[in-house]
């Protein structure tokens, strides 16, 4: 998320674009998004200054995914407990 951030304040730089004073975030239950940490980066970025406000809102349970997202979840549960080799950086170019 902070990288993204980074990357858009850096693009509206260069394009001298005025940066947006809201950050939209949209996450569902998940434990790796909806936490203490993440709510506090996102507190921390208005502290900072680089946003003026923050706006958070939380997907309903049980709400729809498009079709990538779904396979995902299958691959994800499928594999959550197994070792699985990848191919080096170097190997593929």
């Amino acid at each position: 998320m902070l990288s993204q951030i980074e990357r858009r304040m850096q693009r509206d730089m260069d394009l001298r674009r005025r940066f947006p004073d809201t950050f939209y975030m949209q996450m569902d239950g998940g434990s790796e998004n909806y936490n203490k940490t993440t709510l506090a980066i996102l507190s921390l970025l208005v502290a900072c200054g680089i946003f003026k406000t923050v706006i958070v809102s939380r997907m309903s349970r049980g709400h729809g995914h498009l079709d990538n997202d779904q396979k995902y979840g299958v691959v994800t549960r499928t594999t959550r407990k197994k070792l699985i080799n990848t191919p080096q950086v170097k190997e593929l170019v």
